[in-house]
């Protein structure tokens, strides 16, 4: 009988292991020159930039439950700066604003609603990250960024490159579809 019981317990431990990861690595960035319902009116061009990332550092747990949001420890590697640059080559990331850290609300393209999250500007988001901020850990490092650049007719600067970690991108134009965002 003593045995069954011993083999029942090393059951539901075993059963109750799960791998947890620690912490992601950012892999790739995606940054998409959008329109939102009223950024012709306020002469801003709108973007969004999402990082792409693998997690890392897996541990056994014991009777974890599950539930807990993979990453949550931060990023494994401090982020390099990642830099955007207009047609001509020049460099254009300080131009990229926000609104604070705290800002999150849904974004919708009439079909698929996902949510977005702000931060004042490109350098401050890769602060953020790199100091494990509360926005910046877990999944929610995946989520959407919103970013505008203040446009008028003496000044028009469009992303049009994106480098991170010696790979250059192009950003993608989805210029065809009229976003909403909800606060």
């Amino acid at each position: 009988m003593m045995k069954k019981v011993i083999l029942l317990c090393m059951c539901l431990a075993l059963a109750s292991c799960s791998r947890y990861y620690k912490n992601f690595n950012i892999t790739g960035v995606e940054l998409r020159h959008i329109v939102i319902a009223d950024s012709l009116e306020l002469g801003k061009d709108y973007y969004l930039l999402k990082f792409n990332i693998n997690l890392c550092n897996p541990e056994i747990r014991f009777f974890s439950g599950g539930g807990i949001e993979p990453g949550l420890d931060g990023i494994y590697n401090n982020m390099e700066d990642l830099e955007i640059y207009d047609k001509t080559g020049r460099n254009i990331t300080d131009l990229f604003k926000g609104w604070c850290m705290n800002n999150s609300g849904i974004i919708t393209d009439g079909v698929d609603p996902f949510e977005v999250f702000s931060s004042p500007s490109i350098s401050s988001f890769i602060e953020s990250i790199n100091s494990h901020d509360y926005q910046t850990r877990g999944t929610k490092v995946e989520s959407y960024r919103i970013f505008y650049v203040n446009v008028n007719s003496s000044n028009k600067f469009v992303a049009k490159k994106i480098q991170f970690k010696n790979r250059i991108e192009n950003v993608v134009e989805d210029t065809n579809v009229i976003y909403k965002v909800r606060w």
